[in-house]
């Protein structure tokens, strides 16, 4: 095989083990399924933030891996998610939904409907 081949060969091989570790990364923050919810009437879509939402004002308090096993959210997504300290606060290694009281000004953060 011609050496210029050879090269264009190992460059090529190189991208596509670069590109690789790229998508693990983005499947990671991500993930590869939408979560859904089903309403009365149909499937709707939900965002993560929401199912985390949902999940701690069902089940109370969690701690961050009883978050990931339970959501089944990747880890990356859930950290970030649990960033927002504007509905979200971690009491002794277990994270709360603050929710917002009639009256207090909105901040940043989904309306949540109960």
């Amino acid at each position: 095989m011609h050496q210029d081949i050879e090269k264009a060969i190992d460059l090529i091989d190189h991208k596509i083990v670069e590109l690789q570790r790229a998508k693990r990364t983005l499947i990671e923050a991500f993930g590869e399924k939408t979560l859904q919810v089903a309403p009365s009437s149909g499937t709707a879509k939900i965002t993560r933030k929401e199912a985390i939402i949902r999940l701690l004002q069902e089940e109370g308090p969690l701690l961050r891996s009883e978050i990931l096993k339970k959501s089944g959210i990747p880890k990356g997504t859930v950290a970030s998610v649990l960033n927002d300290k504007t509905i979200f606060k971690n009491k002794k290694n277990k994270w709360h939904f603050i929710e917002q009281k009639e009256g207090e000004p909105k901040e940043k953060g989904p309306t949540v409907v109960q």
